[in-house]
Formats: structure tokens, sequence, C-alpha cells
């Protein structure tokens, strides 16, 4: 009905056929990969005005929300049987969300094949399965042997994106950089935790020195460069 009724939409029939089509398919290759390098920040694939990304760079994927919830997340597997059902539940979402266009349309009544808003959703997710993370975290420490092996999941995905983006030619190395220093520093802020090396309340402040670096060093001046 909504299709139908919209004054975006004419041909009803014809359209109606397509966006089903569409709605049923898998995201094209190049959507995938735009998407996956949004989990890292869209700049990964430029910056600003030089964004070769999907579409355009305020249009584009963008999930980024700090390498730190990434390392964080996979910790809610040591706690309750709710948590581990939270977190294979929100994995599943995510994989749909990548790989079908079903969740960002419906944002917009299944009319609009954009990325606006439905990236905010992602963001959410992952910033609330991250917190539920360190309040386990903070409860019972690291478990160093799980932070390692789940770490090379995102490791290997970054290097795959950061590969095909240097063959592609759309590869913005300063930021690739940036990634994998960030990625470092927060592995080894957690895994020194591991050790119980920093007493809790510096631990607590070294966290947020780390996501105040983060916000400043990524955010503030992938937003502010080659902006023409």
């Amino acid at each position: 009905i909504q299709l139908l009724d919209s004054p975006r939409a004419s041909g009803a029939q014809v359209t109606f056929s397509a966006r089903l089509a569409e709605l049923l398919s898998i995201n094209d290759w190049l959507t995938i990969f735009s998407e996956l390098a949004g989990f890292w920040h869209k700049s990964l694939l430029g910056v600003g005005s030089d964004y070769r990304g999907w579409m355009n760079y305020l249009e584009g994927p963008g999930f980024y929300v700090s390498v730190l919830p990434l390392l964080l997340i996979p910790q809610l597997w040591r706690g309750g049987c709710r948590d581990r059902v939270w977190l294979k539940a929100s994995l599943a979402i995510l994989v749909f969300y990548v790989l079908s266009p079903f969740l960002r349309f419906s944002v917009f009544g299944f009319n609009l094949n954009y990325f606006r808003v439905s990236t905010l959703w992602v963001a959410m997710l992952l910033l609330i399965l991250s917190a539920r993370a360190l309040s386990i975290v903070l409860d019972q420490g690291i478990d160093r042997k799980l932070l390692i092996r789940a770490a090379t999941v995102p490791l290997v995905l970054l290097g795959f994106v950061v590969v095909f983006a240097y063959i592609d030619g759309s590869l913005n190395p300063g930021h690739a950089l940036k990634v994998l220093v960030l990625y470092a520093a927060a592995l080894a802020l957690l895994y020194f935790r591991g050790w119980r090396v920093l007493p809790e309340r510096r631990f607590a402040a070294a966290l947020i020195a780390f996501v105040a670096i983060d916000a400043m060093w990524i955010g503030w001046s992938e937003m502010n460069q080659n902006r023409p």
C-alpha cells in the first residue's frame, strides 16, 4: 500500500515487481564491500570530497563506533545464556543487513534505496552490545584467549577490504594506518587488562582516553579534510 500510494512511484505494477525482486535479492558485490569498509569508517575508501564509496560520502554506509567495541563484543560469550543468545541474534541481524537490502529499504517504507538512518541502527546495536560486554569485563576481567581468537576475525576482514581497495585504487592509506594503530593499541590495552596490570579506575580512565583520542583522530579529521 505504501509503495503504490507513493508520489515517487510511477507505473505502480512494474515498480512493485522490480522493488520486490530487489528486496528478495542479495546485495551486489560493491555494496557489500562498501558496507564492510564502513565498519572501519567510510573514509577508508576516501576522505571528504574524494570519497569513492557507495554513491557519495553522506549516503555511504558508515558504522564506525571505534575499534574498541569490536574487540569487546566477543566477551559477551562469557556472560549468561541470555548474553549468548543476544550475541548470536545480533550477529545474525548484522549479517542479514550486510547481505540484504531489506532493512535499509524498510526505513523509507520500501520506497528508497538509502543507507541513511539505518546506519544508526547498526551503530546503536554495536554500542549496546559492547556496553554489556564491558560490564562483563569489569566484573570478570578479560578472557585473553577469547580476545585473541575473536580479534582475528575483524582483522582479517580489514585486511581483505584494504587489499581490495588498494587494487581498486580507492584506498585511503592514511586512514588505514590510523585504524591499524588504534586496533593494536586497543588490543594491547584489553590484553594487559587480563593480567590486571592497571587498577580498575585507571583502566576505566584509559578506556575513556582511548575513545576520546579515537574520536578526535578519526572523526574530526576525516570530516574536515579535502572538502573543496
